[in-house]
């Protein structure tokens, strides 16, 4: 039988999103490790951010969510070259 947690998996598994507490995303977290993390549209790394009604990093043309490393490119208007982009991917790895 499902629960609510089982029903917040299903749910993001269909791209649907919504807010949560801190206590749910514990909850989902603890049976599906990973479910509730924002990921990089560009990179595919962990935002660190907390939705698109929050704080993450989205363009006007409601592209995203992107993690610090990439908005930083995308502010720049310009793509990383290979060697910047080991660099950022060091970086997530340190945090």
């Amino acid at each position: 039988m499902n629960d609510w947690i089982d029903d917040e998996k299903a749910r993001r598994d269909r791209g649907s999103n919504r807010p949560l507490l801190q206590s749910d995303h514990w909850a989902v977290n603890a049976r599906y490790p990973g479910c509730t993390l924002e990921y990089c549209c560009d990179c595919g790394g962990v935002t660190g951010r907390a939705g698109k009604g929050e704080d993450s990093l989205f363009t006007d043309d409601d592209e995203g969510p992107y993690c610090y490393d990439c908005w930083v490119f995308v502010l720049e208007g310009r793509a990383p070259d290979d060697g910047e982009m080991q660099a950022a991917a060091l970086s997530e790895i340190d945090r």
